[in-house]
């Protein structure tokens, strides 16, 4: 497949669950996971844990491929971590 080179769409179009408004509704926006046990949510991170971090997601309507940055605190297109 075709790797879009086009910036990825905005951080409250690419994740899955909103973030939360206090500390004790805290859980990742893009697996809906709680912090505890193996889920770390870092407080830099804007709510993605380190597994969510980690990995490579498709945005459906845009099919742009996206990483989180753990540099700039953002999701990029992938070709951009080439």
């Amino acid at each position: 497949a075709e790797v879009r080179r086009q910036d990825a769409p905005g951080y409250d179009e690419l994740i899955n669950f909103a973030r939360a408004r206090d500390k004790e509704q805290v859980q990742c926006v893009m697996c809906g996971r709680r912090p505890g046990g193996a889920v770390v949510i870092p407080r830099q991170n804007k709510d993605v844990c380190r597994e969510c971090d980690r990995v490579v997601w498709l945005h459906g309507r845009s099919g742009v491929h996206f990483k989180w940055c753990k540099g700039c605190k953002r999701f990029l297109n992938l070709f951009r971590f080439g």
